[in-house]
């Protein structure tokens, strides 16, 4: 608690000095309790699975003037902290302890482990075609040339199961969800009208980074014209 202190002093003969001012003193032994840890934001379609693109921890249950320190290695090694946040990097699993000093010194029990997980590396994809065949004059594979198909169908892989895939067209029209099995993906569209198409893919992981593919290139034709017919010379009188 704080208390307030006065003093006075008699001499050898009996005098007696004045009272001294008051002085104030706070006697604290009660060491604080552990601060906590939690990300400053967890990325990704889920804000609960500590799967996150943002290295940045905060910091709570601060004392007044209190000093913090936090340990990545089990508290064989410890940083002193500034603010209410510390940021980490590196992919990976991380795990995080942190500790206070009150302004009398006494020092906290250390936070229970905070793990998490940090990725700020977009998934690996490919794209292909499963369905679609060029039909054309000379054939080629995938979607190099023109095919007579309308319902395409497109395929690929991701390094990521926990990767969402969208499939878009022509500048950035959404076609559809993809789904992730086992670090494949196929997607099959709607039947198209004629003419020119291009691809893309778009695909999120779990912490939120996303990574695109260039543009894959269709075109679609399924109906033919007949050729017309006509003498090259109509001769004679008519």
């Amino acid at each position: 608690g704080t208390f307030n202190v006065t003093a006075k002093l008699t001499d050898g003969a009996g005098n007696s000095s004045a009272n001294s001012s008051n002085f104030s003193v706070t006697v604290d032994t009660t060491a604080p309790g552990a601060p906590s840890l939690a990300l400053a934001t967890d990325s990704g379609s889920s804000g609960s699975d500590k799967i996150t693109n943002n290295g940045t921890v905060n910091v709570g249950g601060l004392e007044a003037g209190a000093t913090w320190q936090y340990s990545i290695d089990d508290g064989t090694n410890w940083t002193t902290g500034s603010g209410t946040s510390f940021t980490l990097a590196g992919d990976g699993a991380k795990s995080v302890i942190v500790r206070q000093t009150d302004g009398a010194g006494n020092v906290s029990p250390a936070s229970a482990p905070f793990g998490f997980t940090l990725d700020t590396t977009g998934p690996s994809e490919t794209i292909s075609s499963t369905i679609v065949t060029d039909s054309g004059q000379t054939p080629t594979i995938g979607f190099a040339g023109v095919t007579r198909d309308n319902t395409l169908g497109l395929s690929g892989t991701v390094d990521d199961d926990l990767a969402s895939v969208d499939v878009y067209y022509n500048g950035g029209t959404l076609l559809g969800h993809a789904t992730v099995d086992s670090g494949t993906w196929s997607f099959t569209t709607a039947p198209l009208a004629d003419g020119n198409y291009s691809f893309a893919i778009e695909a999120t992981d779990a912490a939120g980074n996303m990574t695109y593919t260039s543009a894959v290139p269709a075109t679609v034709d399924t109906t033919a014209s007949a050729p017309s017919l006509a003498l090259a010379t109509d001769s004679g009188s008519s």
